[in-house]
């Protein structure tokens, strides 16, 4: 009796044991989660939050394109903000705007330097440019400079966000948001 005992005990252990390993393998070196909430995304997430699912296999800017969505650790205010999420613009080599129109990131002595000028930087290798989709209000690579490639902890590839009145979470791909234009 108590050796039939122990078995199952010792089998639940093992299988719990199995499970912990499992998850932590995941977690580690596939995927990521956490929080993201702000308007600085927005129209494309909702500025209440979303709980979002990165793939680390674009860990370190590894295979990331221009308008990929990329988790980072935020390169000035890693203490109070962590982890950032925005679109990646720009990649090693290309040009970028620092000053995009209408974007109202500027203090005004700032705009007096800037203004009639066009203002573009060449993104230096092993850095990407971000941006937010919401350029008015989001604080990205037009403030603190390219981002270095080492800062991205993979790339945003779904979000879950739960709509009022409902009890499940609905899931959210999310693709490369650039489209081609025909000229």
């Amino acid at each position: 009796m108590f050796g039939r005992k122990a078995r199952e005990i010792g089998s639940g252990l093992l299988y719990g044991t199995q499970s912990l390993l499992i998850g932590h393998l995941f977690l580690t070196y596939a995927y990521d989660t956490g929080d993201a909430y702000g308007v600085s995304m927005m129209p494309t997430m909702d500025s209440s939050g979303e709980f979002l699912i990165m793939s680390k296999k674009y860990r370190r800017g590894r295979g990331v394109q221009v308008g990929d969505m990329v988790s980072f650790k935020h390169p000035v205010l890693a203490e109070s903000m962590g982890r950032s999420v925005k679109r990646v613009v720009g990649m090693p080599g290309d040009f970028v705007l620092r000053n995009t129109p209408g974007a109202g990131i500027y203090r005004e002595e700032e705009m007096l330097q800037v203004r009639g000028k066009t203002i573009q930087i060449k993104v230096p290798e092993g850095h990407c440019y971000v941006a937010g989709d919401n350029l008015k209000w989001s604080r990205d690579s037009r403030i603190f400079g390219p981002l270095p490639l080492a800062l991205i902890r993979g790339k945003v590839v779904a979000g879950l966000k739960r709509p009022s009145g409902t009890l499940f979470p609905a899931i959210k791909k999310y693709h490369n948001g650039l489209q081609e234009v025909d000229e």
